[in-house]
């Protein structure tokens, strides 16, 4: 990455979790999803998202809503913190990134199914990063606290004959 080549770096990682979601109502969706690094990383990380779903026709569904990602400490040292180490070959101050809200905001997808087992998608999320992200050096004299994810995706699903 330009401008973090003497921070270091952070190795590939794989995470594995789990989620719920719940429906309120038939046009309201809720979910939490919780992720623990498995290797390469560390540290626990919850998303928690509220969609409204609008369904203008069978094959179209489109949902918006806020967003908010709360991590522990080891998850925002792996991903904010400046050692003493990085601090020496980069010229950044140290920093201990505290736990809390990493990131807050609000995103949108628009999905068209093809067919019962073809669908595609198209997404954008905008975050600010919370506080104790958003004031580690890495992100303060590098970055920025401001994040725009966007996205176009395929789902296949098997479906079972009759």
């Amino acid at each position: 990455m330009r401008g973090f080549r003497h921070v270091g770096t952070i190795e590939l990682s794989a995470e594995a979790g789990a989620f719920a979601e719940w429906w309120p109502a038939g046009f309201l969706r809720t979910r939490v999803e919780a992720r623990d690094a498995v290797f390469g990383a560390s540290g626990i990380v919850a998303d928690l998202s509220a969609d409204a779903v609008w369904r203008p026709e069978d094959r179209w569904i489109v949902t918006a809503g806020p967003r908010l990602s709360v991590p522990d400490l080891a998850f925002m040292r792996s991903y904010y913190s400046v050692d003493e180490e990085q601090s020496i070959t980069s010229g950044l101050p140290t920093y201990s990134a505290a736990p809390g809200v990493r990131s807050y905001g609000a995103g949108s997808m628009v999905k068209y199914k093809w067919s019962d087992s073809l669908a595609t998608m198209m997404f954008v999320e905008y975050q600010r990063l919370g506080n104790t992200a958003a004031e580690s050096p890495l992100i303060d004299d590098k970055g920025t606290p401001n994040q725009l994810t966007a996205g176009v995706g395929m789902s296949f699903s098997f479906v079972a004959g009759n």
